[in-house]
């Protein structure tokens, strides 16, 4: 546990402190504000027409009601995803290899500069990720449990990260 909690910090302090030197968004970042701000008020259908897949402007909108400002709390949707994703990814590594092992891919992960620009722009790719390391972390637990709950929320994380970008697909054809 304690190698999680470091490599979760981290990983938390690498990317804050990146989020605080980026100014600008990226394009596609104006697009889910727009749609969060129009789910905030009410607008469904137009926010859907704006952006057809629901699902991150929705957790930008919620993530506004702490954080008043939409670019922060849109960053913030991303950047946490990032973070939280090292858990799976930890234990998903571990289950499979070994406790070094997990520790290294996990210390890639944090460190990896693709991974780091990805989580500090206002983009759907982290929370997709998210998602996805955490259905085939309960898949895999489910092929070895045999529990009906694993098959379940690796179905409902599936699913999730379809909301996120539509090659979350590929997760039930392999």
């Amino acid at each position: 546990k304690r190698d999680l909690l470091i490599l979760l910090l981290l990983s938390a302090a690498l990317k804050i402190s990146l989020s605080l030197f980026i100014t600008v968004i990226n394009q596609d970042g104006e697009v889910y504000i727009t749609a969060a701000q129009k789910i905030a008020e009410g607008a469904f259908k137009e926010a859907f027409t704006t952006y057809g897949m629901p699902l991150y402007p929705l957790l930008i909108t919620i993530t506004h009601y702490v954080i008043p400002n939409w670019i922060a709390a849109a960053r913030l949707v991303s950047i946490a995803a990032s973070i939280l994703t090292i858990i799976p990814l930890y234990l998903l590594t571990r289950e499979i290899f070994h406790r070094q092992a997990a520790l290294w891919a996990c210390a890639a992960f944090a460190l990896l500069p693709l991974s780091n620009h990805l989580s500090v722009a206002i983009m759907r790719d982290p929370l997709f990720l998210f998602f996805l390391a955490y259905a085939a972390l309960f898949a895999q637990r489910a092929l070895t449990s045999k529990k009906l709950v694993h098959f379940f929320l690796s179905s409902l994380l599936g699913l999730l990260a379809i909301l996120c970008r539509l090659e979350g697909l590929a997760f039930y054809v392999c």
